[in-house]
């Protein structure tokens, strides 16, 4: 189960070329135009893919509120080995997330603690959407994997 809520933190920005996509595997860096990445069969949101969209919003408009809420992840895209965009739905998919500028969600999953013989435990984690404002009924949130001895939710 995986749960949100709007929370102030830093601005993020983000700048991307239409033709050029890169990809980093381990400590190796990739890049490719969309054609061959179309040849690979290489599938990447449009929050990768377009060009950046302002799209301000007034703090206090964000769909989530102070408590956590559900909601359903809809796509999971890999860009390497240890990085995936978890596309995530909203609870009104008619309108944008609409976060402010300078804001993050908190994601919480309640995952067993192998530490305290499978005890349920609440994670909360801060991060900070790369989709904009001007995408409506959804959010994506760029995710690496540091591996198990990182701890939950890296």
């Amino acid at each position: 189960r995986f749960s949100t809520i709007a929370h102030s933190a830093r601005q993020r920005s983000t700048f991307l070329n239409k033709t050029i996509i890169r990809c980093v595997s381990s400590s190796i860096t990739t890049t490719m135009t969309e054609e061959t990445s179309k040849k690979l069969k290489v599938t990447l949101p449009t929050t990768l893919t377009n060009p950046p969209t302002k799209s301000l919003v007034a703090p206090g408009k964000c769909q989530f509120s102070t408590d956590f809420q559900s909601v359903p992840l809809v796509e999971r895209y890999t860009v390497s080995d240890t990085s995936q965009v978890l596309r995530f739905g909203l609870p009104d998919t008619s309108k944008p997330l609409d976060l402010s500028t300078c804001a993050c969600i908190l994601a919480k999953a309640d995952i067993p603690n192998a530490k305290k013989d499978g005890e349920i435990e609440a994670v909360i984690r801060p991060y900070t959407p790369i989709s904009t404002n001007a995408d409506v009924g959804y959010f994506d949130l760029l995710i690496k994997d540091y591996g198990p001895e990182s701890g939950h939710m890296s």
